[in-house]
């Protein structure tokens, strides 16, 4: 692994590139403005300190990121976020459903209630970061 000050510039700016998804050496070159070789080389480097993987023949994705501040997540942690927020959103529809359920009813306080609810479900200030 190579440590952050090993990276130069353009590995960096690589390395944003990347944390916005996939990406060819052409690609990288274009969103960088360097040639299409330099960012091949870039992105040999990054797979050879294992940075980056290469899921197919020209593409690449990052795996982890050696600058401060980039922890390394794993998939397993990826989808127990994925399936708290999906438990988030789950709730949350359930109280849009409550909200709807109480206006037909002509009942304000279950609807305000319902509200608050949907309101706690989708807070950020309710996330379990207790990894």
């Amino acid at each position: 692994m190579l440590d952050p000050d090993d990276l130069n510039d353009t590995d960096g700016r690589l390395l944003d590139v990347l944390h916005d998804g996939r990406v060819t050496p052409q690609y990288a070159a274009d969103e960088l403005d360097v040639s299409r070789t330099y960012s091949s080389e870039r992105l040999k480097r990054l797979l050879e300190h294992n940075h980056v993987i290469r899921p197919a023949p020209g593409l690449y994705e990052i795996t982890n990121d050696p600058r401060p501040g980039y922890e390394a997540v794993t998939k397993a942690e990826l989808l127990d976020r994925l399936e708290a927020l999906q438990e988030r959103l789950d709730s949350t529809n359930a109280e849009l459903e409550n909200i709807e359920a109480a206006f037909e009813r002509g009942d304000p306080d279950a609807a305000r209630t319902a509200l608050e609810r949907a309101q706690d479900a989708i807070s950020d200030d309710n996330t379990d970061d207790s990894d």
